[in-house]
């Protein structure tokens, strides 16, 4: 196996859910090939969101973003506290 891992690993480290609630997510996943080079901050300020109905998926402001400041979204969900938000993160290494 290469140092980057397997394809299927590269897959499960970058898409994204196409639903909200975390106990239907298993196998409605995508990988949405620009919003996957985003960079992750745990306050993040932006949010994806999948538009069901058109079959795309956006990219959100979720605070007033200043002019040159890099974009972030939280791979764990920005609204969830930072213990919500690190036990996910600690699953997601195991």
């Amino acid at each position: 196996m290469s140092p980057e891992g397997s394809l299927r690993e590269k897959i499960d480290r970058n898409a994204m859910s196409l639903v909200d609630d975390e106990e239907s997510r298993l196998g409605k996943s995508g990988l949405f090939l620009t919003l996957s080079r985003i960079n992750h901050d745990c306050q993040g300020n932006a949010e994806h969101q999948f538009m069901e109905h058109r079959g795309v998926k956006i990219l959100v402001a979720s605070r007033p973003i200043q002019k040159d400041e890099q974009i972030f979204i939280s791979y764990t969900g920005f609204r969830k506290s930072r213990e919500e938000r690190k036990a996910v993160e600690l699953s997601l290494l195991f």
